[in-house]
């Protein structure tokens, strides 16, 4: 027999209203399954033997040995930390049967298919914005090429060499649009598939090598960047996260206020089992009903601003490549933005 069974009484308090309940028997299988012997249990309340302040599925457990039911329910008890059928009965009045299996394995089976399937859709709904948000964004390029080519053939044939100049630099930057936007397309393909090897390594010092990197756009900009106190030092894959707080010091730098220098402040804290990292800056700020689009492949909210709208794609695509997860908060315009992104804090042996 592989269920586990045991037999209950009704412990009632005053005014007949049920308080605990007692155990007065178990099988082997019992024993086996939650790793109490008969002698740990018999005899003693549900709140004692399961060491909980409140005796479990009293009031499901009360209503069958008062109405001689039969219930059966599937639930996860925490105590155990296990999945469990439970079939109850009652066999004499006040007291009780229970007769359950430990369904554990099939049930985190089950989560971790549900899980895939919901992973499996969220990435065909990506990868059809993805082919839509592509063939619409290359396809524009490819307009301003044809349509110039034509004014091209006209200019040539009248021997307007300004205008001929003219079209073909209008030509040359439709396909350097076009060469960006793929460059970027093969940077995002890429994150996933070719994984430099994770190590340990100071956040700080990746910060001064990006601010090192961007120094000419800082200074032209008359941009401040500094750190919120010692920034500590993180596990994973160091280039990627390069271009992670390269992405977000750039954007901060691109959408400054006009009244105002940006002001970027890096910083991180440890959050649980993780370590958050956020960038914040004084700039144009975010209304509230954009924060999960600016994420968003080619998604621009100011499409006459330089660049091609990957970069926020490319933070939060890394962010999650290492178990973590990229988002932004903001007052609303005019207010800065704070983009966050977190790390798992594991060893490196668990990476």
């Amino acid at each position: 027999m592989n269920e586990g069974a045991a037999l209950h009484k009704i412990v009632y308090g005053a005014g007949g209203k049920a308080e605990n309940y007692i155990i007065i028997d178990i099988n082997k299988q019992y024993e086996k399954i939650i790793g109490l012997k008969k002698e740990d249990v018999a005899g003693k309340t549900s709140t004692e033997v399961y060491k909980v302040p409140v005796p479990p599925y009293l009031e499901e457990f009360t209503s069958v040995a008062r109405d001689n039911k039969t219930f059966q329910f599937e639930t996860y008890f925490a105590p155990m930390d296990k999945y469990f059928l439970i079939s109850v009965f009652s066999f004499e009045a006040d007291h009780f049967a229970t007769i359950f299996f430990d369904i554990t394995a099939n049930k985190l089976a089950e989560l971790e298919r549900e899980k895939f399937i919901k992973e499996l859709e969220s990435k065909n709904a990506e990868l059809e914005r993805f082919t839509y948000t592509v063939s619409h964004d290359l396809k524009s390029p490819l307009i301003t090429i044809k349509g110039f080519l034509g004014m091209l053939d006209s200019d040539m044939a009248r021997g307007d060499e300004k205008r001929i100049k003219s079209d073909i630099k209008r030509i040359a930057d439709a396909a350097d649009k076009m060469a960006f936007l793929l460059d970027d397309l093969l940077e995002l393909s890429r994150i996933g598939r070719i994984i430099n090897p994770p190590k340990l390594f100071p956040l700080g010092e990746l910060v001064s090598e990006v601010a090192e990197l961007l120094s000419s756009t800082i200074a032209a900009s008359r941009a401040s960047i500094k750190t919120a106190g010692e920034l500590p030092s993180v596990f994973g894959d160091r280039k990627r996260i390069f271009e992670v707080i390269q992405n977000l010091v750039e954007n901060a730098i691109k959408f400054k206020r006009d009244d105002a220098d940006p002001e970027i402040e890096i910083g991180a804290k440890s959050s649980g089992d993780s370590t958050i990292v956020y960038v914040r800056d004084n700039g144009i700020g975010i209304e509230s009903k954009y924060f999960e689009n600016v994420f968003g492949l080619f998604n621009k909210l100011n499409t006459s601003s330089a660049g091609t709208g990957i970069g926020l794609a490319l933070v939060k695509r890394i962010a999650e490549v290492h178990g973590g997860k990229a988002w932004v908060e903001s007052d609303g315009p005019g207010h800065g933005s704070v983009f966050y992104f977190s790390l798992p804090e594991i060893k490196k042996e668990e990476f």
